[in-house]
């Protein structure tokens, strides 16, 4: 199998050689390549060399275009900060009153430099050299992540209390968004955009976690400490606690990941035993 077929098989309940490896590679890719998070996040192509580097170096099944999560907000308007260490975000709220909300348009997803089409470009240069071969996932956040990046995380938990008609007009418009967006990298190839596999926080008890979502037959992934059981652990800690989790989750639909982002930092040796313990245990 390769590393495609094995990730969609998991997920649809087929059987499968071994666990796919499917972990979020942000600052961890693009530290790899040796560009700024800014590049990273704003150009699509640098962005697909950067996970095509992660095929390249570790035996990872799984790609995504993930970076950051103000491509909406940023093409309905809000004011942007493109640090070159760190994630971009909005400097201040877009939306502090109904008459603000009123003011928006509707962006489409592949208008001309929009955030929107940057992500879509890269992963259609995802799709086209590792498509066949490899997973592809698109990337969206749903409605309620993006009306916190649109309103203020603060001030939408406010207005959920306070004018809760309004709030759901708020999420109502996102969500079309949205959906859009999503259709979008479906079109240009991407097989799958992520309410597929259900990834479980390292918070998580994984024993409750392998229970649940296997009663249920349902994909997920999960969830190694990024910081303790991969950014400070040795490369044989990494690899003892893989193991504890693929025998625990044998004969479930169950990719290895970690619980969150892997961190940048993470040594790289520690990262190789991470993606080749489903061949080691």
């Amino acid at each position: 199998m390769n590393s495609k077929e094995r990730s969609l098989s998991v997920i649809k309940g087929g059987p499968v050689d071994r666990p796919p490896v499917f972990p979020l590679l942000m600052f961890f890719a693009q530290q790899r390549l040796g560009v700024t998070y800014r590049e990273f996040a704003t150009n699509g192509e640098v962005l697909a060399e950067a996970q095509f580097n992660m095929r390249r170096k570790f035996s990872v099944d799984a790609v995504t275009v993930c970076s950051d999560a103000f491509r909406i907000a940023a093409d309905l308007g809000a004011d942007m900060v493109f640090p070159d260490d760190k994630p971009p975000f909005a400097s201040a709220p877009l939306v502090r009153s109904e008459a603000d909300f009123r003011k928006l348009g509707k962006p489409h997803p592949m208008d001309a430099g929009s955030r929107m089409a940057d992500r879509i470009l890269g992963t259609k240069a995802m799709v086209d050299a590792l498509g066949d071969e490899c997973l592809v996932l698109g990337w969206v956040d749903m409605p309620f992540a993006e009306a916190c990046s649109l309103c203020g995380v603060t001030e939408f938990m406010l207005m959920l209390v306070d004018n809760p008609a309004w709030a759901h007009k708020v999420l109502d418009f996102l969500t079309d968004l949205v959906i859009d967006f999503s259709l979008a990298q479906i079109q240009v190839g991407a097989p799958m955009i992520g309410a597929d596999v259900f990834n479980v926080d390292h918070l998580v008890d994984f024993g409750t976690a392998c229970a649940v979502y296997g009663q249920c037959s349902l994909c997920f992934k999960g969830n190694i400490n990024p910081v303790a059981g991969m950014l400070q652990a040795t490369p044989e800690e990494c690899e003892r606690r893989c193991h504890e989790l693929l025998r625990m989750a044998a004969g479930l639909r169950y990719m290895l990941s970690p619980g969150c982002e892997v961190p940048g930092e993470t040594p790289d040796d520690v990262f190789r035993a991470f993606c080749e313990a489903p061949q080691t245990i």
